[in-house]
């Protein structure tokens, strides 16, 4: 399932909506094609009686399924046919899809490379068995702590053989914090400090870096005791009896909590500013504001294949109603308007021819030119 993690929820949601709108506006962009475009239909010859014929338009039927895979193909960048067929503002909004494809097919595998290759965190250390077994050195900056913390205890034991890979660091504490949170050593610290040291070492998402075990070496309890009948011990105890009543431990506890949370709100904060993506080698989950200008681009390229196709919409080529009777017998019989019907029927030709070459120059449209402009043979008597 890791194939899910390249993206957020959101925008695997975005991405199959998308896919599914630009569809059906490519199947109603064809349809509508088809629909304003009647000189690209079949004729067929329809006879009423043994005197008369004239000629029906058949409008082809359109393979939907293949109209959808065209576009589909494109988006997820899988080979498509039938796009020779196709005019050039199908073509259009074609292109935009595959440039959309293109970018999110890119961002995906890039994504899915890093899912795949990034290491996940180890499993935490929480016992002191655990760190035996894991192997790591441990780095002690003052060497009065090896006696004091792991006593004289020989190899064997768990103590004893954490005792043999202590690590006594000369340098700065500041390089010895660098290694423990590259997790090539662990460190000895106090107990208290580490509430202070988890706020100061913090993560880009963060989360502490720092994490300690849950089982202790040694305990200590310090206590100065003072002598009996000493007249300090009557003013300390009741200086700490006014301190606890009047609430100044719960301030100061408070206080040192919302220190160090607002600490780590800072830094947090000031990270996000410095960098808006995170470091070299890390992973990164995309976002829709990662992806929005394949987005943008492929918005673009629906509405001009839209905006376009509305000349089509507006322009239709004109037919003359065919004639059920004619006088004269022959194709080159008088109108009422003084016009023979030969003339009239190749001026009104003329006039369609010239407003489909302003429109559209496709390889349909010259197709188109060609038929029409071949001279008009006879007609039978009694059709037209």
């Amino acid at each position: 399932l890791l194939i899910f993690r390249c993206f957020t929820p959101t925008l695997w949601i975005v991405v199959w909506s998308t896919v599914v709108l630009v569809s059906l506006c490519y199947l109603a962009l064809a349809q509508l094609i088809a629909a304003c475009r009647p000189a690209t239909t079949a004729m067929r010859h329809v006879k009423e009686n043994p005197h008369h014929t004239y000629q029906q338009q058949e409008r082809p039927q359109q393979d939907r399924t293949g109209l959808v895979g065209q576009i589909v193909g494109a988006l997820l960048n899988a080979p498509t046919n039938g796009l020779h067929r196709t005019t050039a503002h199908q073509k259009l909004f074609v292109a935009f899809g595959l440039i959309w494809g293109l970018t999110i097919t890119g961002a995906f595998q890039g994504s899915l490379v890093d899912v795949y290759t990034t290491p996940t965190s180890m499993k935490n250390l929480d016992t002191l068995a655990e760190l035996d077994a894991s192997g790591l050195k441990i780095t002690v900056t003052a060497p009065a702590l090896i006696v004091d913390v792991f006593g004289t205890e020989r190899p064997g034991s768990t103590i004893g053989n954490l005792r043999q890979r202590i690590v006594i660091e000369h340098v700065p504490t500041r390089m010895s914090a660098y290694s423990v949170l590259a997790g090539t050593t662990a460190g000895l610290i106090r107990n208290q400090d580490f509430v202070r040291l988890s706020t100061k070492y913090l993560g880009d998402d963060g989360t502490a870096r720092l994490h300690r075990l849950r089982e202790c070496l040694r305990s200590y309890t310090l206590a100065y005791i003072y002598p009996r009948g000493s007249p300090l011990y009557r003013a300390a105890n009741g200086h700490i009896l006014h301190f606890l009543q009047h609430g100044l431990y719960v301030k100061w506890q408070r206080d040192a909590a919302h220190l160090l949370a607002t600490n780590r709100a800072l830094k947090i904060h000031a990270r996000t500013i410095r960098s808006g993506r995170p470091e070299h080698g890390e992973q990164m989950t995309l976002r829709l504001d990662h992806l929005l200008l394949p987005f943008m681009l492929l918005g673009t390229g629906v509405t001009l294949g839209a905006g376009k196709e509305r000349n089509y919409a507006v322009v239709k080529i004109y037919e003359p109603a065919p004639i059920r009777s004619v006088p004269c017998p022959d194709a080159d019989a008088i109108h009422p308007t003084g016009r023979s019907l030969r003339a009239r029927y190749a001026r009104n030709v003329l006039i369609d021819i010239r407003l489909l070459e302003l429109l559209s120059n496709d390889e349909l449209s010259h197709e188109i030119l060609s038929n029409l402009s071949q001279p008009l043979r006879p007609s039978p008597v009694g059709s037209v």
